[in-house]
């Protein structure tokens, strides 16, 4: 999409969608999946990346947003230093099919509390 600029832009959507479990009661992903799906669909975001996801959320998601396609690994190819769990930084490099600029994008989760974990995810990014 051109902006008035003369340059193209997108938009980026993030989204933190918590993992599944059924110890979530109320707020398991079965009863939240919809509410998500929803959103993108509403929002129409030309890329997004979400934090968290199992393998059957991912599954979910391509299943009822088929326009997109899926990039990403699992948490146990993060590398760790303090932090409380393992933290992964996906990244995948485009070209806009407009302008054929070409872009990063990146995905991540940095920990809430390990300081040293937060600063040297920052620092490989």
């Amino acid at each position: 999409m051109l902006s008035t600029g003369g340059s193209y832009s997108f938009r980026v959507m993030t989204y933190n969608i918590r993992y599944d479990t059924v110890k979530d009661g109320k707020n398991q992903w079965s009863l939240r999946k919809n509410y998500l799906i929803n959103l993108i669909r509403n929002r129409m975001p030309d890329l997004f990346g979400v934090q968290e996801a199992l393998p059957n959320q991912i599954f979910d998601l391509q299943h009822a947003l088929s326009a997109y396609r899926y990039y990403g690994v699992g948490k146990n190819d993060g590398k760790r230093w303090d932090a409380a769990g393992t933290r992964t930084c996906t990244w995948v490099k485009l070209r806009d099919r407009y302008s054929l600029q070409i872009f990063y994008h990146f995905n991540t989760h940095f920990d809430s509390t390990g300081r040293t974990s937060r600063l040297e995810s920052a620092r490989l990014i």
